[in-house]
Formats: structure tokens, C-alpha cells, sequence
């Protein structure tokens, strides 16, 4: 019987954690082979290694699923499924290589492996298989934007020119650079292959970034079957993309493949294995801080999640999507993946996440910059407008709380930078969007330097402090109000109290919960080269919750006819046309 490679089986590599790749800790590291003694044993019980059939039998045509293996010498491979129910699967000895198939294969759970050598040998090959061969064969463009991270792009570059080199199937590279010219080597050595282009041009931001890549992989004469969206601040284990490709061999139609986020901090932490849109929360994060190492962490891809989007930090689009649906909202930035992920579910395009599919991507919790809370915004406002079957349309009380919860973080330039967003796209597409994404930013960071910045602190001038608790925030309506109510109080009094309360000290800033309207530290970066001290000021505080409810009666007397129209006029910015103009390219190039 013929086998067909599914999934690779890979070792620990590129400095990520071991336990990632296999659950034991023998020294299998870097690429096969793999020697191992008389009586080794390898467990390959882990998240890049375990196979999860579910998310194969809900979206692709595969047949028997077995474990093709080849080694030296004799040894004993064991297959276990977890899920529901613990079993022994296959326990097969081999005299070299071979396939063990399974039967009775479970649809949902995971299945692992363990290899036992009886004598000396060497691993020379490991791998999920099936009996059905592939559907066809997809090709790859990759997209990357990069906005002046040069040396930590030029590793993710040069990882995947060495993949390129590997897998034909990879046919061009595309890199939108938005900030300072490269002069890394490496950069400029691997810019000479002709499957490789680095396009430079004015920032407009993530959106126009990963626009650019996409409007370039469609233009060509024969494009790949899929383009690749990566962000320029991660570590990738390029492997990782021979998984998507392979599994994209047995999709049959379109459908989007994220990859997951894990911590680049805390690297064995998963932050997001793909996001739903809530009407509460709007984004929620699924799979939110859980560990990959554990049992619980590996379970909640037993059952495929649904997802109604994947971040760019890894999402691949059938280009027959990107030309059906068109290119991006030029929304510049934090939003672009939301807006093309529900355009893609309303026209029927699936997005999921591929379990053992992932990059490792700075935390969430350091990404404080104010002025990122305007585009959070503003844009959050925008899908809404677009897509109101999919995304629900925030109610005035909606916005108090969430301008709320900036304010009792003490993050008052923060809660400005909301309000300003509601204002903006109250008075319309002009004012929202501005003449172009650079020129529209530049005059938002004329406004934020406007305000009084918070006090940053070196890390040997810290205040004496007292550890603050982390606890999550309950968002419902009798919470927020009473939280309101006490701070308010507390944040009045906080002059009074101050010279008998140390600060609070946290590793990111907090939910207002944790606050309790004193003074407290938090590193400005995941380094903690610097902190910031986030001070309690009641006059601020009364002036901006003031503005803020003022803002939040205008935005719900609005007629709803502002919205349709503000959709409208979205769409009809990110015709071809339009991008044509922003990127001041020839209408040849189109």
C-alpha cells in the first residue's frame, strides 16, 4: 500500500523549546537522524508532533491513517490515542522502516507515538501518513510587511530563502518594506534571487503592507495557488509551512489556514490559536494563556475550534479568494485581518487554525501604545459598519465602558485617543480616513505628543512598591458601574492618600480592577529596560469621563443611515483603483 505524507514529524530547532517537539526529554535535536541506544526511548506525545485528526476529516479527503517510519534497526513503535478515551492504537515492532496503520482511527482527539530502540539504531524518518494520495499539488507566495525590525526580520527572511531553496512549491517571496532602507547583507544577498522582491515604499501601515504583497502575488502571470501573510516581529520555524502546504494538497475549494500565536516570552504559552468575534468584546482570543505542554493545552484541538478570523502573523488565502473578494480596507493598521477574515466568512470562505502550525509573537500585554487604542477603535466602528450581520454594531454604554476601563487604568491619553476615534468617525470617512494612511497617522501623533506623557522610570530609580494582584475583569453592566462608582471616589481621595500608599508594581499594565485607582509601575516593554508609573489624577480623570459621555450620546443619536454610508464609501476605498493611487504605481502594474 502506498503512503502519503501528511505531517512531518520534526525536532527541536531554531532555539524553541524541546518540549514543544517531543514530551520526553531525549536529546533528538536538529534534523534527523537520530541516533538512538539499546533501550531509548522517544515520546512524541507533544504539540508540533501529535496528529489531530479532527481538523483533517472536518475539511479534507483523506483515506487510512498510518505512521511511516524508517531507522537502522529493529525497534517497537507504540501509537496512542488521547481524547475521551485513552487506547493503544498500534504496538508494532519494525526490523528497519515500514508503516504501521491504524484502523478504527478516532475522528476527534489526538493521536501520539513513542519509538523504542531493542538494539543501536538511527532515525532516519518519521511521519504521519494516508493511503489516498493527493488532491494536488498547492504552491506558495509568501507576504511579508516590515516597518524598521531589520534584524530581527533578516532571521525570518533568511529562514524561509532556505526553505524556498528546499520546496519548489514556494514560488516567490514578497517583502513590502515601509521603513528605513535595508543594509543588512543577509537582506541584500538574498534580494539578488529573482524568486525573491523587496518593494520599498511610504508606510501605509500593515494594511498597505500586506496589500502590496497581495495586489504583486495576484498580478503575476502564474500565480501560486496560495499567498502567505506573515508579520515581520516573529520567530518562525519555517517547517511549519511545509505542514500548511500539505495539508492544503487535500482542500478541495477555498479555504484560509491560520497558524497560531505563541508567546515569544513565554514560549510554551499559547496566546491565540485563532479569534471570534464577540458583540461584547468584540475580538476574543481563543485558547487564550494556556499551556502547550499540558495535556488541557493539546485537548481544545481535539475538537477544531471555530474561528471567525486569523491574525496575519500567519494566514494563508487562496488567491483565487484575494481576486473573487478583492484587496483589503485601507485601514492602515490593528484591524486589516478582522475586516478581510469576516469578508471572506461572508462570502463563504472558511478560516481555520491547523493544529502544530504556529510562530512564536510578542504578547499582547506589552502592545500599550496609546495611539494603537485610536486604530483599535476606529476601526472596531468600521467592521461594524461593514459587516453588521457578522459584527454587532456597539451600543453608547458600550463605548462609556470601554473608554471606562482606559480611565481606571490611568491611562488617560489612551482614553483620549478613543474618544478622538468616536469623534472622527462620527464626522465622517474624510475626517476618519484623512488624505492617505501616512499623512492621516502623522497628524494622529501630532495630536498624541500634544498630551502630557506618563513619567518612565530606569529600572534602578524605582519608587519602593507593593506587588499588585491579576485578576480578570467582569464586564458586566452591575460590575463596570459599581467599579466606576468606587474608583471615582478612590481616585478623588488618591491626593489625600498618596503619601501613605506605595505605588503597586505589575509585570504588564492591568485590567482597572486590579488599579483601584492608586499609582502603579509596569514595564514599557516585555525587556523592562524602562516603566512607566501610571498616576491617579482626578482632574483628568472628571475631564475625560466628561468628554466621554458627551461623545458616547452623540455616537447613539446617529442615525443608522451614517453607518450605511460610512460603509459605502469604505468599500469604494479598496477598489484596485484606489490602492493604485496610495501606492503610486503605474496602472500597468495592476
Amino acid at each position: 500500500m502506498t503512503a502519503y505524507r501528511l505531517q512531518n514529524v520534526i525536532g527541536p530547532d531554531f532555539g524553541r523549546p524541546a518540549v514543544l517537539y517531543r514530551a520526553t526529554g531525549e536529546a533528538v535535536d536538529g534534523p534527523m537522524p537520530w541516533v538512538m541506544a539499546a533501550g531509548d526511548t522517544f515520546d512524541f506525545d507533544s504539540y508540533f508532533n501529535a496528529f489531530f485528526p479532527d481538523v483533517w476529516h472536518r475539511h479534507t479527503k483523506i483515506g487510512r491513517v498510518g505512521l511511516e517510519v524508517a531507522a537502522t534497526g529493529p525497534i517497537r513503535v507504540v501509537v496512542t490515542a488521547h481524547g475521551t478515551q485513552f487506547a493503544t492504537l498500534a504496538d508494532t515492532a519494525l526490523d528497519g522502516s515500514g508503516v504501521v496503520w491504524l484502523d478504527d482511527l478516532p475522528k476527534t482527539g489526538r493521536m501520539s507515538f513513542r519509538v523504542e530502540a531493542d538494539a543501536d539504531t538511527r532515525l532516519t524518518d518519521l511521519g504521519w501518513v494516508t493511503d489516498v494520495p493527493p488532491l494536488h499539488a498547492p504552491t506558495l507566495s509568501v507576504g511579508l510587511c516590515t516597518f524598521n525590525r531589520e534584524k530581527q526580520f533578516a532571521v525570518t527572511l533568511a529562514a524561509l530563502a532556505q526553505l524556498q531553496e528546499q520546496n519548489p512549491a514556494i514560488l516567490h517571496i514578497w517583502v513590502a518594506n515601509q521603513g528605513k532602507t535595508f543594509t543588512n547583507p543577509t537582506i541584500a544577498e538574498i534580494d539578488k534571487r529573482d524568486t525573491v522582491s523587496i518593494l520599498e515604499q511610504t508606510n501605509l501601515g500593515g494594511c498597505g503592507g500586506f496589500t502590496r504583497t497581495m495586489v504583486e502575488a495576484t498580478s503575476v502571470a502564474t500565480p501560486a495557488t496560495h499567498h502567505l501573510l506573515m508579520d515581520d516581529d516573529i520567530i518562525l520555524d519555517p517547517r511549519v509551512v511545509n505542514r500548511a502546504l500539505g495539508f492544503l494538497a487535500y482542500v478541495e475549494g477555498e479555504l484560509a489556514v491560520g497558524g497560531q500565536m505563541i508567546d515569544l516570552d513565554d514560549p510554551t504559552i499559547l496566546r491565540e490559536l485563532g479569534a471570534k468575534l464577540d458583540p461584547e468584546r468584540f475580538v476574543q482570543s481563543i485558547g487564550e494563556n494556556s499551556d502547550l505542554t499540558t495535556p488541557e493545552g493539546l485537548a481544545q484541538f481535539h475538537d477544531t475550534p471555530r474561528i471567525d478570523y486569523n491574525a496575519w502573523w500567519f494566514c494563508v488565502i487562496p488567491t483565487a479568494t484575494i481576486k473573487r473578494l478583492g484587496l483589503p480596507t485601507p485601514i492602515f493598521i490593528r484591524g486589516d485581518d478582522i475586516e478581510y477574515g469576516c469578508r471572506m466568512a461572508a462570502n463563504g470562505v472558511e478560516t481555520i487554525c491547523l493544529p502544530g502550525v504556529a510562530v512564536w509573537h510578542e504578547s499582547f500585554h506589552h502592545k500599550t501604545s496609546d495611539w494603537l487604542t485610536y486604530y483599535d477603535m476606529r476601526n472596531r466602528l468600521f467592521v461594524a459598519s461593514l459587516y453588521p450581520q457578522l459584527v454587532w454594531r456597539p451600543a453608547s454604554y458600550y463605548l462609556l465602558g470601554f473608554v471606562v476601563v482606559f480611565m481606571f487604568q490611568n491611562r488617560y491619553r489612551a482614553a483620549d485617543m478613543n474618544i478622538l476615534a468616536i469623534q472622527d468617525v462620527l464626522a465622517g470617512l474624510d475626517t476618519a480616513l484623512g488624505a492617505d494612511s501616512e499623512s492621516r497617522h502623522m497628524a494622529l501623533m501630532a495630536q498624541l505628543n500634544q498630551l502630557a506623557p506618563y513619567p518612565e522610570l530606569a529600572p534602578d530609580a524605582l519608587p519602593d512598591t507593593e506587588e499588585g494582584t491579576l485578576e480578570p475583569l467582569d464586564t458586566s453592566i452591575p460590575s463596570m458601574v459599581w467599579m466606576s462608582v468606587r474608583d471615582f471616589v478612590l481616585c478623588t481621595v488618591n491626593p489625600l492618600l498618596r503619601p501613605f500608599r506605595k505605588p503597586r508594581r505589575f509585570p504588564y499594565v492591568p485590567m482597572p480592577n486590579n488599579v483601584g485607582a492608586r499609582d502603579y509601575i509596569a514595564p514599557k516593554t516585555p525587556e523592562a529596560e524602562a516603566y512607566v508609573l501610571y498616576k491617579a489624577r482626578p482632574a483628568r480623570l472628571w475631564s475625560v469621563m466628561t468628554r466621554t459621555i458627551w461623545v458616547s450620546l452623540r455616537y447613539g443619536l446617529k442615525p443608522q443611515a451614517h453607518f450605511d454610508d460610512l460603509a459605502r464609501a469604505l468599500e469604494a476605498n479598496r477598489t484596485r483603483e484606489h490602492w493604485q493611487a496610495l501606492f503610486d504605481l503605474p496602472r500597468d502594474r495592476f
